[in-house]
């Protein structure tokens, strides 16, 4: 059947038709790209008055500082010690020049804290000094001859650390996690301090870090707090002009930007997250065996690319929280030990008389610490971020490593060796 040819004016019609669909249909892609999706964010929790953040921060302000200082960095393993200005005497001197500091850190202790949500640097840099200032103290009341002040110090310090990063972010919880660490290391001197407290005395001191991590935020917090602000950054991000175009994205990435949609980026964070807070449940086991995150290059990914931090902060998380628990665990042992003049036969019998409960090897699916008894001795070990028992051989040291320092816990999942109490932190 032949059809009549278009008239000039049907084409016409035609064509002004089809463009207009296109301009219509452009337009509502457009104003779906921009509407404003359903955030999903929580109104922050209000902050705690007074905050001991601020009285924290307070105390760092407060330091009178000597020249030199009383304690090398103790990060800095090369730094010379000259003994005439690290006598015992010049220490006491700084020790009362800081009486002030000393008592605003004791009283942040005793108060809520909650991280306000200052990005501010300089912050961590002060707090942190001032975790330095307190492991200097730690060491002083050791050479004084006080094993156990030192040690209430030392614990002074990793509940610092524990607190101070309370409803923060990945990197307040990151820092809060290197001020523990500080806090520790007074205590990782072969057992020197640990094993000149008294059964009370540890017991003691075991039961307090015990409370320290029962106390402490559970990481899933953290994750929940790095969520609630990212979803702030980007809902005040998306309403600057030129908020999908990247100075290093090149033309063609900035031009498939343009397809991004303010719903698709909403539902990208939940999406990350959600990821973050399943693999935040698995097994160990599991998580070790998940394939690296890998970042396909699309605008949305690369907008978003703190996603790939997620797995490495758990495992950091995991790495310090083994640290913590071989501390709590040599403390209550100690205990045991000068009580009743040899190690326990099993873990289990540190309950209930000095712990509530025996701390599991997260990197053993929450199986048991492996632990052997040597009369008076004892030898206790994680496998470590492989997640193998080698056997109690410890985690291999860095390049350059101090041999009369312990092994920093800082390895690949990988590498070969365990965490072993007193040689690993």
């Amino acid at each position: 059947m032949n059809r009549r040819p278009l008239s000039r004016a049907e084409k016409s019609l035609f064509a002004v038709s089809f463009f207009s669909l296109l301009v219509i249909g452009g337009g509502a892609l457009f104003a779906a790209r921009d509407a404003e999706p359903d955030w999903g964010i929580r109104p922050a929790p209000p902050l705690p008055t007074p905050n001991g953040f601020d009285l924290h921060l307070e105390a760092a302000n407060s330091a009178v500082r000597f020249t030199p200082e009383i304690d090398p960095i103790l990060e800095l393993p090369d730094a010379k010690i000259s003994p005439e200005n690290h006598s015992l005497a010049r220490r006491r001197k700084w020790l009362d020049a800081n009486a002030r500091m000393w008592t605003l850190f004791a009283q942040a202790l005793e108060t809520p804290t909650r991280f306000p949500g200052d990005k501010s640097g300089n912050r961590w840099a002060k707090l942190r000094q001032l975790a330095r200032d307190n492991a200097a103290r730690a060491q002083t009341l050791k050479l004084a001859g006080q094993p156990f002040e030192a040690t209430k110090a030392a614990l002074d310090g990793v509940e610092f650390g524990e607190e101070i990063s309370r409803g923060g972010r990945l990197v307040s919880r990151l820092a809060g996690m290197a001020i523990s660490r500080i806090g520790r290391e007074p205590l990782e001197d072969w057992n020197q301090t640990i094993e000149k407290l008294s059964a009370e005395e540890a017991k003691i001191a075991a039961q307090r870090l015990e409370k320290i991590l029962q106390n402490s935020a559970p990481f899933s917090q953290t994750l929940d707090a790095e969520r609630q602000d990212e979803l702030r950054w980007w809902r005040e991000g998306v309403k600057t002009p030129h908020w999908r175009t990247h100075q290093d994205g090149g033309w063609k990435y900035n031009l498939r930007a343009q397809t991004v949609s303010k719903h698709l980026v909403a539902r990208k964070i939940h999406e990350n997250h959600d990821q973050a807070r399943t693999e935040l449940e698995l097994p160990y086991s599991e998580l070790q065996a998940l394939p690296e995150p890998v970042l396909d290059g699309t605008p949305v990914v690369w907008m978003l690319s703190n996603a790939d931090q997620f797995r490495p902060a758990i495992g950091n998380f995991y790495r310090h929280q083994i640290a913590t628990q071989m501390l709590l665990l040599r403390l209550a042992l100690r205990s045991y030990t000068a009580q009743n003049g040899r190690a326990p036969q099993k873990l289990s019998e540190l309950t209930p008389a000095i712990l509530r409960a025996v701390p599991t090897d997260v990197y053993n699916d929450g199986k048991p610490f492996f632990y052997q008894n040597n009369g008076a001795k004892y030898r206790l070990w994680s496998v470590g971020p492989n997640g193998v028992n080698d056997g109690g051989v410890p985690l291999e040291r860095k390049p350059n490593g101090k041999s009369h320092k312990p092994a920093p816990n800082l390895y690949g999942k990988t590498l070969k060796g365990d965490f072993v109490a007193i040689l690993c932190r």
